[in-house]
Parts: C-alpha cells; structure tokens; sequence
C-alpha cells in the first residue's frame, strides 16, 4: 500500500482499498461507519472534481452530514470543449456545489478553531460533538486504487 508521508496504518486502524471515485462503492466504509455510530464526517483529499465531490453526494445520501476541507483538497486544470478550466474556477465550482447542498465548507483552519471551541458556546464544538466511535480511538484510512489522481 503507497502510503503519504510514511504513514503506515495502526494496528487497529480500519483501512478501506477503494476501486472506484466514491469511497463507498462496493467497499465496507458505509458498514465500517454505522458499526461505530459516526454520523458526521471530515473529508478531504484529490482529487475535487472526482473522488471527493463523489464520495460526498454519496454520504450525503446515505445519512451522513458532510463537513469538506476545501484547502486540503487538490484538483487541476480540466479541458471542456476546447476551453481550459483553471483549477482555481474547478474548485470553486465544485465547492460551491457542494455546499449548497451537500456539506459544509471550511478552510482547515475554521476546522481547528471549531474543533478547538472557538466556535461554539461552553467550548462544544457545534459541529463535532464528542462522540466515542468503537474503532479504538483510530481513523479510517482509503487506499485509492482507482488510478485517478496519480
């Protein structure tokens, strides 16, 4: 498994090898998921216009609220008949989709300072209220494998 910044999964960490753009087809990530009663999810990731703008409706479908970090999100040009797209503009739109929607938006800072308390009253964060996922205080991690994005 290619892993980032040599990040090798726990011992009891779930990881989930994915074939396709959404994280949820034909996988045990949904199972994964309400085993451990997770309602809300943090996605980011690559590629936008692909792999996380899919995974995100798909979530959203099945229940899930979306919180999506936009600038740890990676996209690229795209080519619509004869027109260059900027990765910029693809990004924006895809976000501005979603969040009109499908998830809430935020920078990786606004995540850390809700995470932190600063946006909530009493220090709850008003987004990810505490909740005790039976993974053994570990993550779920995607293996892509679907040959988009490399």
């Amino acid at each position: 498994m290619d892993t980032i910044c040599n990040r090798e999964p726990k011992e009891n960490e779930a990881v989930v090898v994915k074939h396709f753009q959404s994280s949820f087809r034909d996988t045990e990530l949904n199972d994964l998921l309400q085993r451990s009663e997770v309602k809300e999810l943090i996605i980011c990731g690559a590629m936008t216009h692909m792999c996380i703008d899919t995974t995100v409706r798909a979530a959203f479908d099945l229940g899930y609220t979306c919180n999506v970090i936009y600038d740890a999100c990676a996209t690229r040009d795209l080519e619509f008949k004869g027109r260059i797209v900027k990765t910029s503009e693809v990004q924006t739109a895809f976000m501005a989709s979603l969040k009109a929607a499908f998830a809430m938006a935020l920078t990786t800072k606004e995540f850390f300072e809700i995470e932190r308390g600063k946006g909530g009253s009493k220090g709850v964060s008003p987004l990810f209220p505490p909740v005790e996922p039976d993974l053994g205080n570990s993550s779920v991690g995607i293996e892509n494998q679907t040959g988009v994005g490399h």
